[in-house]
């Protein structure tokens, strides 16, 4: 009697989600649990979940990423529209500095372009470039500094926008301390 039971159920259940799977015409994922926590020490968001789809495809417009399957960094603070064609304090962080191993450069501009960044010593001479394509949503970069000695740079930043967009140039103090 169980079996039996546990057998209609089995086939019920299969002709509903069959017969809901036809009228359903867009992706969907089902998460069985999940959550996130704002760090309070910085600008992050961290995110979780369990039972994500394993498919992942990436749908985008000038103005939004949005990859299902998979869950996307962010921050709790984007940026504000700054129509200054200086880096304003809420569109750019570079953090630490000091800096020990790894420097962090979190681009939160609603600005559209590339992004060149160019890192010189105390001297003026240039140690490394990064370019990066800015779609306007937020990136964060890093920049290692365990190889670099002790003492003063200079990161400058400028975004090279896109047409309608507002061009962003500035220059970050950035003090090395010892590993």
């Amino acid at each position: 009697m169980i079996k039996q039971f546990t057998c209609m159920v089995v086939l019920l259940l299969l002709f509903f989600i069959g017969a809901s799977a036809q009228a359903t015409v867009t992706p969907q994922t089902i998460n069985v649990g999940g959550g996130y926590n704002d760090d309070p020490t910085s600008y992050y968001r961290y995110e979780w979940s369990i039972g994500e789809s394993s498919v992942i495809q990436t749908y985008t417009s000038p103005a939004l990423i949005v990859t299902a399957g998979v869950l996307q960094p962010g921050t709790a603070t984007p940026g504000l529209i700054n129509n200054s064609s200086q880096w304003g304090i809420e569109e750019i962080k570079v953090f630490p500095n000091p800096v020990v191993t790894e420097l962090e450069v979190d681009i939160l501009s609603k600005q559209v372009g590339k992004v060149n960044m160019m890192l010189y010593d105390a001297l003026g001479r240039l140690l490394g470039t990064k370019q990066l394509d800015y779609n306007g949503v937020g990136q964060i970069v890093k920049w290692s500094f365990g190889s670099y000695s002790v003492g003063h740079y200079v990161l400058k930043v400028t975004l090279d926008a896109a047409p309608g967009y507002i061009g962003k140039k500035g220059a970050f103090k950035i003090e090395k301390l010892t590993n």
